[in-house]
């Protein structure tokens, strides 16, 4: 069945021809509806200090507060779970929810609002390209991070407070969160490392990252072949 709006069917074009890995963007039809979820990435041009603080956390039986240190480049992404209601975007925004590993509830519940906030400025016109921008962008600036991120778990029931119910905390034990973290920096950089191209230390051809050695005690990247 096809998408039932040439607005809906062009923006999800631009979508598509725009993503770098597949896993960015995946949607389907149900019942004629545009169901899918768009997977927005933060990369940071160097790498900045993320700190676990659970102080807050009322469950916690140490007496001190948890509080560890990791750098990253990669972020893990934000995703954003939208449903296109058969009259978007002519008359209705999106339905959403967000959710996010080291994001928790209050601070999703802040870029719901902001996401809002956009539609009310653009309402007649296709959101998503511009929603997926601004969490690119904007989410480090909105949510006060500066030269580091401060990760904040909190209790599995949210706060009713400032909660949005569309905002989806990921974090399920908040020790888990950096090892997490460390995990995608790492998958990112090794497939950065293999999509590029290196010039061997060794033979000075240029080389696809494939085919190198990445010597990490001492940064020296070599082909395969010189490494026989």
């Amino acid at each position: 069945m096809a998408v039932t709006s040439d607005d809906q069917r062009d923006e999800l074009d631009l979508l598509h021809e725009m993503k770098k890995r597949d896993e960015e963007l995946k949607w389907d039809i149900v019942d004629g509806k545009v169901i899918g979820c768009m997977m927005v990435s933060i990369d940071l041009l160097e790498a900045v200090e993320v700190v676990l603080d659970i102080s807050r956390m009322k469950t916690t039986p140490r007496k001190k507060p948890i509080t560890t240190l990791v750098k990253v480049t990669h972020l893990p992404p934000i995703k954003v779970h939208f449903h296109l209601p058969k009259d978007y975007p002519e008359k209705c925004p999106p339905h959403f929810n967000l959710s996010c590993s080291w994001l928790n509830f209050s601070q999703l519940s802040i870029l719901c609002h902001h996401l809002d906030q956009l539609w009310n400025e653009n309402e007649g016109y296709v959101i998503l390209y511009q929603w997926q921008q601004f969490l690119i962008s904007e989410t480090l600036k909105v949510l006060q991070f500066s030269d580091k991120i401060i990760v904040e778990f909190q209790n599995p029931v949210p706060p009713l407070n400032d909660w949005d119910s569309r905002a989806i905390q990921e974090m399920e034990h908040a020790l888990l969160i950096l090892p997490s973290l460390i995990e995608y920096n790492e998958y990112r950089k090794e497939e950065e490392f293999k999509s590029s191209r290196f010039t061997c230390e060794i033979c000075f051809l240029s080389v696809a990252g494939t085919e190198c050695v990445h010597l990490r005690e001492c940064e020296h990247i070599h082909c395969r072949e010189c490494m026989k």
